[in-house]
């Protein structure tokens, strides 16, 4: 979404994200918000300088100064996860063949990637970067399994898709002490390759 000196706006390409947005608006704020459209997708918009200003208090909402709110990075895991699973409606479920090869998501700010894939980790989501573009984060196999499990999509239409037959394991290193690996193992799809 955006947020503006004078309101905020979200625009979506699957309507049930508008009314899930709308359904928020109405139980946080008391408004239904003004219906929009924007090159085929569908929203609302809430005309409101207070809440706005309010919005801009929190932090990571001002235009060209996306961020992650510090009271999200120090939240629960089950915060984490349902803001992971706001922020990934900007992401992508690639499917090839028939088959759910994995999930995209990018932002122009590389900080802001790291720290997403530290509350992934957190979460038992193993996600990587590629060395061209560390602005572009993957989630690979059975990690896109457990993304679903943990965080999921408001999207119906992306969460029907984490429903496919995994593609290929994961290619990106975990991080972790010998000691872990034992609870790594019990993510259905890992070989010795996933651990160093």
């Amino acid at each position: 979404g955006t947020v503006y000196s004078k309101g905020f706006r979200l625009a979506k390409r699957h309507a049930d994200v508008a009314d899930r947005f709308s359904k928020l608006l109405l139980t946080l704020f008391g408004t239904i918000g003004s219906p929009i459209t924007n090159g085929g997708a569908v929203g609302f918009e809430v005309r409101s300088s207070a809440l706005a200003a309010w919005l801009l208090e929190i932090g990571g909402m001002a235009p060209n100064k996306k961020a992650i709110p510090e009271a999200v990075l120090r939240s629960s895991p089950s915060i984490q996860a349902a803001f992971l699973r706001g922020l990934f409606e900007d992401g992508s479920v690639h499917e090839k063949r028939g088959v759910l090869d994995h999930i995209e998501w990018s932002s122009c700010y590389p900080e802001m990637v790291s720290q997403v894939r530290i509350m992934l980790l957190r979460l038992g989501i193993v996600s990587g970067c590629t060395s061209y573009d560390p602005r572009r984060l993957y989630i690979y196999g059975a990690f896109a399994k457990r993304f679903k499990e943990v965080a999921g999509f408001v999207s119906k239409f992306k969460n029907d898709r984490l429903l496919l037959p995994t593609g290929k394991a994961t290619r990106y290193r975990i991080p972790c002490l010998k000691s872990e690996v034992p609870k790594w193992r019990e993510i259905e799809g890992l070989s010795e390759y996933d651990y160093q």
